[in-house]
């Protein structure tokens, strides 16, 4: 995946799971940088040419519409098993690292919110 325009980690920017930055860190707005090498700025959630963090975001939304629920680690967690499905237009899409993996489907909070799953199932 060949990256050509900024992206952001949807995990300190998503409008729907952090609005305000990073829950676990703080970060507001952390451009992805499409790489695993820590020692040079990496992200210890990338795998080669995608993050591991949207695969594992997806699954879990999957999990909480089967079982009412999935494993979280954090301050940010599900307070709903459901929510009313809606269609959420997304300001920050064309920046959204995620969005840009699901294309042509939806990020993994908007899938959540779709299906009427809490977009939080989505911060592990």
């Amino acid at each position: 995946m060949i990256m050509s325009e900024t992206r952001f980690c949807p995990a300190t920017m998503c409008p729907l799971f952090a609005p305000d930055g990073s829950p676990w860190t703080g970060e507001k707005d952390g451009v992805c940088p499409n790489h695993d090498d820590i020692e040079n700025d990496g992200c210890m959630f990338w795998s080669k040419d995608h993050c591991d963090g949207c695969r594992t975001a997806v699954s879990q939304v999957y999990e909480v519409q089967r079982k009412g629920g999935t494993l979280q680690i954090g301050p940010v967690q599900r307070t709903k098993t459901s929510v009313t499905p809606k269609e959420f237009d997304c300001p920050r899409s064309h920046e959204c690292q995620w969005q840009a993996e699901s294309r042509p489907s939806l990020c993994p909070p908007r899938l959540a919110l779709s299906i009427g799953v809490d977009p939080k199932s989505c911060a592990w």
